[in-house]
């Protein structure tokens, strides 16, 4: 029988079925817009066994910085929980021109008011973050 890990909060967030259009994002240091979607699911059942995190970006400008990104199971970190919010840092798999292979994330952070925010996402030595809180999201969370 596998390690059973417990977490403080479970949580569900997404943007989809409709992505945020226009996202302001920083790429590499430079200002880029594009579409930003994104689905999780954390700790179901309070655990971080079936955690995932997916994300996608097309670039408005360079399409070489579009990509896509997923993390799983202990690829998601434990979550940092507050009634409202949850953090958590990735390591995945990025897929795109630019941004592709083992990738991580800093911190992706979602609240329940609806707003997000992606803090470095590095892959082949590219970094995304969005530019600050962006809404679009809906998300639940639950406390453990």
């Amino acid at each position: 029988m596998g390690l059973r890990r417990l977490c403080d909060c479970r949580a569900t967030a997404s943007t989809f079925p409709t992505p945020v259009a226009n996202t302001g994002v920083i790429i590499n240091g430079q200002p880029s817009s594009g579409t930003l979607g994104f689905s999780a699911g954390i700790c179901p059942d309070c655990m971080i066994n079936g955690s995932f995190v997916s994300i996608e970006y097309v670039d408005n400008n360079v399409a070489a910085n579009s990509f896509t990104f997923t993390a799983n199971n202990d690829e998601v970190g434990f979550p940092v929980c507050s009634p409202t919010s949850f953090s958590v840092t990735l390591t995945g798999v990025a897929t795109g021109p630019n941004f592709s292979g083992l990738a991580t994330v800093e911190t992706f952070t979602v609240s329940e008011t609806g707003t997000f925010e992606i803090i470095n996402l590095i892959a082949n030595g590219n970094t995304f973050s969005t530019d600050g809180p962006s809404s679009g999201a809906v998300a639940g969370i639950v406390q453990c």
